[in-house]
């Protein structure tokens, strides 16, 4: 199961409220925390431009581009360690000729 959150407090706590869920019983299932967290916004490019630095701890999910969601989710069901890190990385190799790409693709996911 994968966990996608807003880069708030509560949403950086979910996959804690996950595991203990009485409701939902995951303690014993794999849980892949794939959220927005508050340090990774003032690196994302089309977040940083508008969100001030004191509130990087206030962004909702769907702040970012439906694409850069679709291109972290891909990258972190692959084994990238974040969300941010599989968009940096996709969109790193997005100029690169089709050679290299495949070759960063299949390295591991670096934090």
């Amino acid at each position: 199961m994968v966990a996608v959150h807003d880069a708030t407090p509560r949403g950086v706590a979910m996959i804690g409220r996950l595991r203990t869920s009485r409701e939902f019983p995951l303690a014993e299932r794999e849980l892949t925390d794939a959220g927005l967290f508050p340090a990774d916004v003032a690196w994302l490019a089309e977040l940083a431009p508008a969100i001030p630095a004191a509130h990087t701890n206030q962004v909702p999910l769907d702040s970012l581009s439906f694409e850069a969601l679709l291109l972290g989710l891909r990258g972190v069901t692959q084994g990238a360690l974040s969300l941010y890190t599989a968009i940096d990385s996709a969109r790193g190799t997005e100029s690169e000729p089709t050679d290299a790409r495949a070759n960063v693709q299949s390295r591991p996911a670096h934090g």
